[in-house]
Formats: structure tokens, C-alpha cells, sequence
């Protein structure tokens, strides 16, 4: 893939990224917890970050080590093409 095609298809992802989280968020709820703010995440983000908040990680690479269970015919209503990973799409900013 040459430069320019790998700026586009980036450039691409992020725009549709906002849209992309906001269809993993259920609703957000703000609630005064003494001097502070507590924030409660509902959806499939929320597990997806209790997840990565619980799970060990490699001790040589730092990446995040998740057992997972697939279930037959479950799928993602999101269906992304996601050509790169999360280091290489930051890495382009």
C-alpha cells in the first residue's frame, strides 16, 4: 500500500470512527458522588473496557491478553474493515 492510499483509508477510519463508538454506547450516566463525579457507561463499550481494565498483560509486548468465547451466529452489527492496528493508526496522526 503506498503512502497516499494508507493517508486516505486513515483519514477514512477516523472519520468514521465517532460514529462507530457511539453505536458501542448505550447511554452515559452522571451522577454527584461526594466532591466527585461519578460516570456510568452502559453498552457493549463499557464491557469492552471492564475487559481490558481486568485482563493480565504480556509481559514482553505490554498488549492485552483476552481469553475470548465466540458464540455461533453472533456478530457485530458493525461490520468495519479495519486494515490497521490500533499502534499504526496513532502512529500516522
Amino acid at each position: 500500500m503506498d503512502d497516499e492510499n494508507s493517508r486516505r483509508k486513515v483519514q477514512d477510519l477516523r472519520a468514521r470512527s465517532p460514529d462507530a463508538i457511539r453505536g458501542l454506547i448505550k447511554s452515559i450516566h452522571l451522577e454527584p458522588d461526594g466532591g466527585r463525579l461519578k460516570i456510568t457507561l452502559v453498552g457493549e463499550l463499557a464491557g469492552m473496557l471492564s475487559a481490558a481494565r481486568d485482563t493480565k498483560r504480556s509481559p514482553d509486548t505490554g498488549d492485552l491478553l483476552v481469553q475470548i468465547q465466540w458464540v455461533a451466529g453472533a456478530r457485530s452489527p458493525l461490520d468495519l474493515e479495519l486494515p490497521l492496528t490500533v499502534a499504526e493508526l496513532l502512529a500516522v496522526s
